[in-house]
């Protein structure tokens, strides 16, 4: 594999879907008091963390795929920097708002739980998603414009 054929915006989508991708296997929330077995992650959140990590892995793939392989991306009705930057706007508001809003265990009285670091470390790779694919945008416009 040579890594020098991706470029900035390349690198900064497939780390952050890494960085994301390992997040949403970590603790996101915990019972109050550090209860031991009580915690959950990104998996038991569908929307919050299901959605972002699979979106992630996506973006993650397409750049493997096409800028170390050799995979020939279909046309789509948006341009694939624009396309990018959506996945990671999702990405990062879903997972940055289940970090602003917390969570709730209603099983034996409804109290709050704590935020643990995969929140925090899930919330990093979605944002970092959101601006490789803003620097995959950018790629694309500067591109067009020389041209």
């Amino acid at each position: 594999m040579d890594l020098d054929k991706l470029t900035r915006s390349d690198r900064v989508v497939a780390s952050s879907a890494l960085v994301l991708f390992v997040g949403s296997f970590l603790p996101w929330f915990g019972a109050a008091g550090g209860f031991a077995g009580f915690d959950r992650q990104g998996w038991d959140f569908f929307l919050w963390g299901a959605i972002p990590t699979l979106l992630g892995m996506a973006a993650g793939g397409v750049v493997v795929a096409t800028s170390l392989g050799d995979a020939k991306l279909p046309a789509l009705p948006v341009s694939w920097g624009r396309a990018y930057f959506g996945a990671g706007g999702v990405a990062a508001a879903l997972v940055v708002v289940k970090l602003l809003i917390g969570d709730r265990d209603c099983s034996a009285g409804c109290r709050g739980l704590d935020r643990r670091f995969g929140l925090v470390i899930a919330a990093l790779g979605a944002i970092g998603l959101a601006y490789g694919g803003y620097l995959k945008l950018r790629d694309e416009g500067a591109g067009a414009s020389a041209s």
